[in-house]
């Protein structure tokens, strides 16, 4: 790996949540290249991370890819959600915020059915050996991503 593990420090929750899939660098302003290079990143820590041969790979990144997509779509409608909440919580009736924090809670059902789900998807295309190791995979891209825009901006200022 390329960033220094000494110095990393744990990566508070909710930075995570903002890493939590590539769809969230897919928003308009990124150029197709940082996305293409994310993505990049993202492969590489995955098939690294979880070993995978060239037959486990064509596989499981076309299932990889979908449950990203779905994931995305859960993620963004319950940032929408949460915002609401956030912009809305002083003029809100008691009832309504109710409302939100259920609807909020039910998205957030949904992706752990959707997680069960593809866990049962991934078995068909890598072993259940591999699979426990997607938390991790995840975890090292997010920390490989976190160190690459920290390189970016101190670049950007000067600082290397």
């Amino acid at each position: 790996m390329t960033y220094k593990t000494k110095q990393m420090r744990p990566i508070p929750f909710f930075l995570l949540a903002m890493l939590g899939s590539l769809g969230c660098w897919a928003q308009p302003g990124l150029s197709p290249e940082i996305k293409a290079q994310v993505e990049t990143m993202r492969v590489g820590t995955y098939t690294n991370v979880l070993n995978l041969t060239a037959a486990e790979a064509e596989k499981f990144w076309p299932i990889f890819n979908e449950f990203q997509a779905q994931m995305e779509a859960y993620r963004m409608q319950l940032r929408r959600e949460r915002k609401k909440i956030q912009q809305n919580y002083a003029i809100a009736t008691d009832a309504q915020l109710q409302a939100s924090i259920d609807r909020s809670f039910a998205l957030q059902q949904s992706i752990l059915d959707l997680e069960k789900r593809y866990t049962a998807e991934f078995k068909k295309a890598i072993p259940l050996k591999k699979i426990a190791l997607l938390p991790k995979a995840e975890r090292d891209f997010h920390r490989e991503l976190l160190y690459k825009f920290k390189q970016a901006r101190d670049e950007d200022m000067g600082m290397e």
